[in-house]
């Protein structure tokens, strides 16, 4: 663990107590949830069944890529996802987070099913990003607090507790977010057509847009960002294949190209190119 790391019993107790348990996204606080010795969980998929059983006095640390395929699996211990690590919950699988922590520094992709429930207690820090695809409840609390911390959001979240976003942390929503807690607070980056409904929706909301690449022929194109805010820019890049050229690319919804810079207008883009071959010379 970290230095980092060693902060965040004192300020873990004080949450849970008016919170009852968090979700953290956090820069400048690490978990100190976890005990001090990691019992590595060696890349590869399991099920339920086969998910490893952490021994007294350790906690379940992932590096590599991991898969949690089938089942429904209750933290036995704390779970921490590296920096270098990434961890996949399948549709259909399911993880507790109850009386435990989840510490994610590197990359969570949620298709299944995350339950945070009483005494469980999620932080997303130090650069770690969850994708949500799935579901997420969240029936305790949930900060996003400093840092390049983030979820994107694309299926649905149920927050009945405490959902507070640190100006500095992202909340991408291109799904469904459900808040029934008066006290939540902070700012949503919404893409168009998502929703953010509940009892309580105290929420400043941010329009965000999409970047969709069209398939080309004879080349390939990527984007180095997905959601981009009104004026924000991106680089693309376009690689032909050998002997073809590119001889056009456009951008929809208002964006514009110049070189290699799309800027982003009012409304989601499709960037397509088009590559041609090149002239034989004899």
């Amino acid at each position: 663990m970290n230095g980092k790391g060693m902060k965040i019993l004192a300020a873990a107790a004080v949450l849970a107590v008016a919170f009852s348990c968090i979700l953290v996204i956090d820069d400048d606080q690490g978990a100190d949830a976890k005990p001090s010795q990691p019992q590595v969980i060696p890349e590869g998929s399991y099920s339920a069944a086969t998910w490893p059983v952490c021994e007294a006095g350790y906690y379940l640390s992932i590096d590599s890529a991991v898969t949690l395929t089938s089942g429904t699996v209750t933290l036995g211990s704390a779970l921490n996802i590296g920096s270098n690590g990434s961890f996949t919950i399948a549709a259909g699988a399911v993880l507790n987070v109850s009386d435990n922590y989840l510490v994610v520094e590197g990359e969570m992709i949620n298709n299944g099913t995350i339950n945070s429930t009483f005494g469980g207690y999620i932080a997303i820090q130090n650069g770690g990003e969850l994708t949500n695809n799935g579901t997420l409840n969240n029936n305790c609390g949930c900060e996003l607090y400093k840092g390049n911390n983030s979820i994107i959001n694309t299926g649905t979240i149920n927050s009945d507790k405490f959902l507070g976003i640190d100006p500095a942390a992202r909340l991408i929503n291109e799904g469904t977010i459900v808040s029934n807690y008066e006290y939540s607070d902070g700012k949503i980056y919404n893409v168009p057509g998502a929703t953010i409904s509940g009892a309580y929706n105290p929420f400043t909301v941010v329009p965000i847009y999409t970047v969709t690449i069209n398939e080309a022929e004879h080349g390939t194109v990527s984007v180095d960002k997905r959601y981009l805010d009104t004026g924000e820019t991106a680089t693309i890049t376009a690689t032909p294949e050998l002997g073809y050229k590119l001889t056009a690319i456009t951008a929809t919804g208002g964006a514009t190209i110049a070189g290699d810079i799309l800027t982003m207008g009012t409304a989601n883009t499709t960037v397509t190119a088009t590559f041609a071959k090149t002239a034989t010379v004899f």
